[in-house]
């Protein structure tokens, strides 16, 4: 079977420039004191994993016990295939775009056969609007999102990224006034392997390097850590392994429970043949992830494909 992997391409970003289209002069200073930020996050993160560890721990606990109590109330009634989640659920979704990967292991694809993407999903909670990985460009995102929903950019109050692969990003520029989050877990991990990377290209005077990494550390400055809950009845989910803190949203409900899976489960493929995407952070982490995924959810919304349904689930 080839392997697949969406290798992150500096060339989707460009150089940090001032408002005449010439380099910033205050590019560098803020990038420092940025670079400071996460050096110092760095030094603390070895003290602080092991709590980060537990708090993951507690709350992959307390999803199971909510899983637990949906099962207790579930009727032999299931969900139909148009899906009408809307009425049983706190928060209600909408697919907005469904992802692809460059090449799909399973039809025997080799090299890159097309443009992979993500999965972008808008999520709904009272006043909350948060889309889920704005992964197409924003020329075709931004229609999509008004054809799927009858929004634009502006009405977006949040963006949630499930990891930090461009890939699951290129349109993130074009919700300015959202706030832009993260798990907490895959922000600081990522910031340490960006902040060293920096430095060894500064030492070998990799210039190139250098201006694909300095937007890079700009982009984690300015998407936050992301709370428990993002809105009522939108929770994080940890589903570490295919990159060392990916975590996606579970939404509960009366009737069904939904997880937002990201790449932790790409394809209905995937899911079926019990395999993950790689190469990977922590394989193992990520198939004891997997498995967590399959456990608690009755429909899943995979990190390139559609919603589907859990297919360990007993038929309707």
């Amino acid at each position: 079977m080839p392997t697949v992997h969406d290798e992150w391409s500096p060339d989707e970003y460009a150089n940090q420039t001032g408002p005449d289209g010439g380099e910033d002069p205050s590019a560098e200073s803020r990038l420092e004191a940025t670079l400071r930020r996460f050096d110092l996050s760095s030094s603390l993160f070895e003290n602080e994993r092991s709590s980060s560890l537990r708090r993951s721990s507690v709350q992959m606990r307390q999803c199971n016990v909510s899983a637990e109590n949906g099962a207790q109330k579930r009727t032999s009634r299931r969900l139909a295939g148009a899906i009408t989640l809307g009425r049983p659920m706190t928060a209600t979704f909408r697919v907005i775009s469904i992802g692809t990967l460059s090449a799909h292991p399973f039809w025997s694809e080799r090299g890159s056969v097309r443009a992979a993407h993500a999965t972008t999903t808008l999520i709904v909670s009272g006043a909350a609007r948060i889309l889920v990985d704005p992964s197409l460009p924003a020329s075709i995102l931004l229609p999509k999102l008004a054809e799927r929903s009858g929004l634009g950019a502006e009405s977006v109050t949040h963006v949630y990224l499930t990891c930090f692969n461009p890939v699951h990003r290129r349109a993130l520029a074009s919700f300015e006034g959202a706030e832009w989050l993260i798990a907490e877990r895959e922000r600081e991990a990522i910031g340490q392997q960006l902040v060293a990377k920096f430095h060894e290209a500064r030492s070998a005077g990799d210039a190139d390097l250098l201006a694909a990494i300095g937007p890079e550390i700009a982009i984690l400055e300015r998407t936050k850590a992301a709370p428990d809950a993002l809105a009522k009845g939108v929770d994080l989910f940890p589903l570490c392994g295919v990159t060392p803190g990916l975590t996606g949203l579970l939404l509960p409900g009366r009737t069904a429970t939904v997880l937002i899976a990201g790449d932790a489960i790409p394809t209905l493929e995937h899911l079926e043949s019990g395999q993950v995407l790689t190469p990977c952070f922590d394989v193992e982490m990520a198939r004891a992830s997997l498995g967590e995924a399959i456990e608690i959810a009755d429909w899943i919304i995979c990190g390139r494909d559609n919603v589907i349904p859990n297919p360990t689930r007993r038929p309707f």
